[in-house]
């Protein structure tokens, strides 16, 4: 899919009103982070059988439904939505929800996207369905409640959004079948060794393998299950993430930028870095410099 030929919704010029609250932290985001949040709101009252859609955005919105009813489209598949029910919008998929006549719903809702946003969404619960049924309804709900008061008026928001974010994921997790297997500890075992190996020489699959002590076979296999990214796409992540950790702190030059995050050829980096971002490491600084 050509992400760029469809149109987009413009989060940047919704305003507040008397039912609903809404902050846009776009300004906040920075490419480096592997998780950010985009926006977050409230809506306290929906007019009955107030549709919306077909919608599409740039990244992923979950909806906190606190009370009412209504439905979800997604594919051609409708969902039914209830009371303590969540729903899903992917990226750059058309969606389409709307408002019971009856029992038209109220509802939170927060938008994020990064680096590690689709493997959080599969473990907490959205794998095979664009719905769940929340269980922590008290904790899920007081969560929502303080991120959504949260303004966007400093950096030291942008923390504090994501510690709610990641208390909100970790909650739907504890009753994910994907995050309590066996397979997902040996991937928070090889992600965390990736992370500590980062820039050796001997990073490899095989490495990774021999560490957890399990076979090449099904370590590529529980990648397949928990994300949608290879190990060696998870490896090349890492160390672009680090990379722009020496790029926003240091004022070292590209050639030990490259090297320090693991790459050993600089004009890779450099292509690599502008394939992926749209810029080269020294237009990046230059940016956040400015």
């Amino acid at each position: 899919m050509n992400n760029k030929s469809y149109p987009l919704e413009d989060i940047s010029n919704r305003q507040n009103k008397w039912n609903v609250t809404y902050h846009d932290y776009s300004h906040l985001l920075k490419s480096s982070t592997y998780l950010s949040v985009y926006q977050s709101g409230q809506k306290t009252y929906t007019p009955p059988g107030y549709h919306r859609g077909p919608d599409m955005y740039d990244h992923f919105i979950i909806h906190y439904v606190t009370s009412g009813s209504g439905t979800f489209t997604i594919g051609g598949t409708e969902y039914e939505i209830n009371t303590h029910d969540m729903f899903l919008i992917p990226p750059y998929t058309f969606v389409e929800y709307q408002a019971d006549e009856k029992t038209p719903w109220c509802y939170y809702w927060v938008g994020f996207n990064g680096a590690d946003a689709a493997q959080l969404v599969k473990l907490s619960g959205f794998q095979d369905t664009y719905r769940l049924h929340v269980q922590e309804q008290i904790a899920i709900t007081q969560l929502f409640s303080e991120l959504t008061r949260l303004e966007s008026s400093a950096i030291s928001q942008k923390y504090l959004l994501l510690g709610y974010l990641y208390q909100i994921l970790g909650l739907l997790m504890t009753h994910s079948e994907t995050s309590s297997s066996a397979n997902y500890d040996h991937y928070l075992r090889a992600v965390d060794y990736i992370q500590q190996h980062y820039n050796k020489d001997e990073l490899s699959v095989q490495s990774i393998a021999e560490s957890i002590n399990i076979s090449r076979s099904h370590l590529y296999r529980i990648f397949k299950q928990v994300t949608d990214k290879s190990i060696q796409d998870m490896i090349v992540d890492t160390r672009l993430q680090k990379s722009f950790l020496f790029l926003e702190n240091t004022n070292y030059s590209i050639g030990k930028v490259s090297s320090l995050a693991g790459f050993h050829s600089q004009s890779y980096f450099s292509k690599l870095f502008k394939e992926r971002y749209n810029q080269t490491p020294t237009q990046y600084r230059k940016s956040i410099q400015n």
